[in-house]
Protein backbone atom coordinates (compact mmCIF):
# COMPACT_ATOMS: atom_id res chain seq x y z
CA UNK A 1 0.00 0.00 0.00
CA UNK A 2 1.09 3.77 -0.54
CA UNK A 3 1.76 5.34 3.13
CA UNK A 4 -0.74 8.05 3.87
CA UNK A 5 -0.22 11.27 2.07
CA UNK A 6 0.65 13.21 5.30
CA UNK A 7 3.01 10.47 6.67
CA UNK A 8 5.96 12.38 4.95
CA UNK A 9 7.30 8.72 3.39
CA UNK A 10 7.07 8.93 -0.23
CA UNK A 11 8.03 6.85 -3.60
CA UNK A 12 10.58 8.86 -5.45
CA UNK A 13 10.01 11.86 -5.69
CA UNK A 14 6.31 12.26 -5.46
CA UNK A 15 4.56 12.15 -1.94
CA UNK A 16 1.68 9.52 -2.94
CA UNK A 17 -1.29 7.84 -0.72
CA UNK A 18 -4.51 6.07 -0.73
CA UNK A 19 -7.50 6.33 -3.87
CA UNK A 20 -8.26 10.05 -4.14
CA UNK A 21 -6.57 11.29 -1.63
CA UNK A 22 -7.09 15.02 -0.90
CA UNK A 23 -4.53 17.01 -0.22
CA UNK A 24 -3.64 19.61 2.67
CA UNK A 25 -1.53 22.58 3.46
CA UNK A 26 1.36 20.22 4.29
CA UNK A 27 2.10 19.36 0.76
CA UNK A 28 2.48 22.90 -1.15
CA UNK A 29 6.17 22.27 -0.92
CA UNK A 30 6.20 19.08 -2.06
CA UNK A 31 5.89 17.11 -5.10
CA UNK A 32 2.50 14.91 -4.34
CA UNK A 33 0.09 13.12 -6.66
CA UNK A 34 -3.69 12.01 -6.51
CA UNK A 35 -3.88 8.60 -7.64
CA UNK A 36 -7.88 7.83 -8.17
CA UNK A 37 -9.93 5.06 -10.55
CA UNK A 38 -12.75 5.94 -12.71
CA UNK A 39 -14.57 2.48 -11.94
CA UNK A 40 -14.25 3.47 -8.31
CA UNK A 41 -14.97 0.20 -7.22
CA UNK A 42 -11.74 -1.30 -8.88
CA UNK A 43 -8.34 -0.59 -9.95
CA UNK A 44 -8.78 -2.97 -12.96
CA UNK A 45 -11.28 -4.36 -15.23
CA UNK A 46 -14.25 -5.28 -13.47
CA UNK A 47 -17.37 -7.21 -14.94
CA UNK A 48 -19.01 -7.07 -11.72
CA UNK A 49 -19.82 -2.77 -12.09
CA UNK A 50 -22.31 -1.02 -12.21
CA UNK A 51 -23.19 2.07 -14.20
CA UNK A 52 -23.39 3.82 -10.69
CA UNK A 53 -19.73 2.13 -9.68
CA UNK A 54 -18.43 4.70 -12.43
CA UNK A 55 -16.92 8.20 -11.01
CA UNK A 56 -19.45 10.83 -13.58
CA UNK A 57 -17.45 13.72 -15.11
CA UNK A 58 -18.30 16.33 -12.79
CA UNK A 59 -16.67 13.69 -10.02
CA UNK A 60 -13.56 13.52 -12.38
CA UNK A 61 -12.86 16.78 -12.66
CA UNK A 62 -13.81 17.87 -9.03
CA UNK A 63 -10.80 15.39 -8.29
CA UNK A 64 -8.69 16.94 -11.13
CA UNK A 65 -9.73 20.73 -9.20
CA UNK A 66 -9.20 20.20 -5.99
CA UNK A 67 -5.69 18.24 -6.72
CA UNK A 68 -3.85 20.54 -9.15
CA UNK A 69 -4.99 23.66 -6.59
CA UNK A 70 -2.48 22.09 -3.69
CA UNK A 71 0.37 21.89 -6.48
CA UNK A 72 -0.66 18.10 -6.81
CA UNK A 73 -0.81 15.72 -9.95
CA UNK A 74 -3.50 13.31 -11.28
CA UNK A 75 -3.31 10.27 -12.32
CA UNK A 76 -6.78 8.80 -14.00
CA UNK A 77 -6.82 5.08 -14.05
CA UNK A 78 -9.11 2.83 -16.32
CA UNK A 79 -9.10 -1.24 -16.33
CA UNK A 80 -8.53 -2.80 -19.39
CA UNK A 81 -10.17 -5.69 -20.73
CA UNK A 82 -8.32 -8.99 -21.03
CA UNK A 83 -7.84 -8.11 -24.59
CA UNK A 84 -6.41 -4.43 -24.23
CA UNK A 85 -9.73 -2.77 -25.02
CA UNK A 86 -11.22 0.46 -23.39
CA UNK A 87 -14.29 0.40 -22.37
CA UNK A 88 -16.86 2.67 -24.15
CA UNK A 89 -17.84 4.38 -20.47
CA UNK A 90 -14.47 5.21 -20.09
CA UNK A 91 -13.77 6.58 -23.16
CA UNK A 92 -16.57 8.39 -22.88
CA UNK A 93 -15.68 10.21 -19.55
CA UNK A 94 -11.90 10.67 -20.72
CA UNK A 95 -13.17 12.63 -23.67
CA UNK A 96 -15.21 14.58 -21.82
CA UNK A 97 -12.43 15.62 -19.74
CA UNK A 98 -10.47 16.36 -22.61
CA UNK A 99 -13.13 18.93 -24.29
CA UNK A 100 -13.57 20.43 -21.26
CA UNK A 101 -9.77 20.84 -20.89
CA UNK A 102 -9.73 22.30 -24.49
CA UNK A 103 -11.56 25.26 -23.13
CA UNK A 104 -10.37 25.37 -19.45
CA UNK A 105 -6.53 24.29 -20.14
CA UNK A 106 -5.25 27.63 -19.67
CA UNK A 107 -6.06 27.11 -15.93
CA UNK A 108 -4.77 23.73 -15.39
CA UNK A 109 -1.35 23.27 -18.01
CA UNK A 110 1.42 25.37 -16.33
CA UNK A 111 -0.56 26.42 -13.78
CA UNK A 112 1.17 26.45 -9.86
CA UNK A 113 -0.93 26.97 -6.55
CA UNK A 114 -2.09 30.39 -5.74
CA UNK A 115 -1.51 31.94 -2.36
CA UNK A 116 -4.90 30.45 -1.25
CA UNK A 117 -5.76 27.27 -2.53
CA UNK A 118 -9.94 27.98 -1.94
CA UNK A 119 -12.34 30.10 -1.30
CA UNK A 120 -14.30 27.95 1.23
CA UNK A 121 -14.64 27.62 5.06
CA UNK A 122 -14.47 23.58 4.62
CA UNK A 123 -12.30 22.15 2.23
CA UNK A 124 -14.85 19.78 -0.02
CA UNK A 125 -14.05 18.29 -3.14
CA UNK A 126 -17.77 19.08 -4.16
CA UNK A 127 -17.78 22.58 -2.54
CA UNK A 128 -17.02 26.23 -3.26
CA UNK A 129 -14.46 27.67 -5.51
CA UNK A 130 -10.74 26.79 -5.67
CA UNK A 131 -7.94 28.58 -7.00
CA UNK A 132 -4.68 28.20 -9.60
CA UNK A 133 -2.30 30.53 -10.55
CA UNK A 134 -0.21 31.26 -14.08
CA UNK A 135 3.41 32.20 -13.67
CA UNK A 136 3.29 32.94 -17.15
CA UNK A 137 0.62 35.74 -17.33
CA UNK A 138 0.47 36.68 -13.42
CA UNK A 139 -3.50 35.68 -13.80
CA UNK A 140 -5.43 33.95 -11.15
CA UNK A 141 -8.53 31.38 -12.28
CA UNK A 142 -11.29 30.76 -10.09
CA UNK A 143 -12.60 27.11 -10.57
CA UNK A 144 -16.78 27.87 -9.56
CA UNK A 145 -17.98 24.30 -8.35
CA UNK A 146 -21.76 25.48 -8.84
CA UNK A 147 -23.39 27.78 -10.50
CA UNK A 148 -24.16 30.78 -8.26
CA UNK A 149 -28.01 31.25 -8.15
CA UNK A 150 -28.22 34.85 -8.67
CA UNK A 151 -25.46 34.80 -11.30
CA UNK A 152 -22.68 36.48 -8.88
CA UNK A 153 -19.89 34.62 -7.70
CA UNK A 154 -18.71 36.12 -4.50
CA UNK A 155 -14.75 35.70 -3.73
CA UNK A 156 -13.36 36.43 -0.51
CA UNK A 157 -9.77 35.92 -1.44
CA UNK A 158 -8.55 37.80 -4.45
CA UNK A 159 -7.48 41.64 -3.64
CA UNK A 160 -8.65 43.94 -7.13
CA UNK A 161 -6.35 46.87 -8.08
CA UNK A 162 -7.39 49.63 -10.38
CA UNK A 163 -6.48 47.00 -13.55
CA UNK A 164 -8.49 43.86 -12.48
CA UNK A 165 -10.70 42.44 -15.19
CA UNK A 166 -12.25 39.53 -15.09
CA UNK A 167 -13.76 37.06 -17.81
CA UNK A 168 -15.53 33.31 -18.22
CA UNK A 169 -12.93 31.19 -20.21
CA UNK A 170 -15.08 29.93 -23.37
CA UNK A 171 -17.27 32.93 -22.93
CA UNK A 172 -17.65 36.05 -25.22
CA UNK A 173 -19.73 37.91 -23.29
CA UNK A 174 -17.86 40.45 -21.13
CA UNK A 175 -18.09 39.56 -17.14
CA UNK A 176 -18.54 42.38 -14.47
CA UNK A 177 -16.91 43.09 -11.17
CA UNK A 178 -17.66 45.06 -8.20
CA UNK A 179 -15.55 45.19 -4.62
CA UNK A 180 -16.64 42.59 -2.27
CA UNK A 181 -18.82 43.58 0.84
CA UNK A 182 -17.63 45.20 3.07
CA UNK A 183 -14.31 45.80 0.23
CA UNK A 184 -13.74 42.13 0.92
CA UNK A 185 -12.55 40.65 -2.38
CA UNK A 186 -14.25 40.82 -5.68
CA UNK A 187 -18.04 40.30 -6.70
CA UNK A 188 -18.07 38.70 -10.13
CA UNK A 189 -21.28 39.15 -12.31
CA UNK A 190 -21.85 37.06 -14.57
CA UNK A 191 -24.14 37.81 -17.72
CA UNK A 192 -27.18 36.59 -18.64
CA UNK A 193 -26.39 33.73 -20.84
CA UNK A 194 -28.19 31.57 -23.23
CA UNK A 195 -27.22 27.60 -23.22
CA UNK A 196 -25.31 27.86 -26.18
CA UNK A 197 -23.44 30.83 -24.66
CA UNK A 198 -22.24 28.57 -21.66
CA UNK A 199 -18.82 26.83 -21.93
CA UNK A 200 -20.10 24.02 -20.04
CA UNK A 201 -23.76 23.06 -19.52
CA UNK A 202 -23.16 21.10 -15.90
CA UNK A 203 -19.39 22.89 -14.78
CA UNK A 204 -17.66 23.18 -13.14
CA UNK A 205 -16.59 26.84 -14.60
CA UNK A 206 -13.15 28.65 -14.83
CA UNK A 207 -12.94 32.92 -14.40
CA UNK A 208 -9.53 34.22 -15.55
CA UNK A 209 -8.69 37.39 -12.69
CA UNK A 210 -6.44 39.71 -13.84
CA UNK A 211 -4.22 42.16 -11.32
CA UNK A 212 -5.65 40.68 -8.17
CA UNK A 213 -3.72 40.13 -5.07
Amino acid sequence: DNPPIGSGRHFGGYFSGADRQQADPKLLRHKWENAFTIDAASWGYSRKSNIGDYLSVRDMLHQVISTIAYGGNALINVGPTHDGRILPVFQERLLALGKWLEVNGAAVYGSRPWRAQNDTASHGVHEGVYYTASPATGSVFAFAMHWPADSVLRLVQPKPSAGTSAQLLGCAKPVTWSAGAGGTGIDVHIPSLTPPELPSQEGPWVFELRAVN
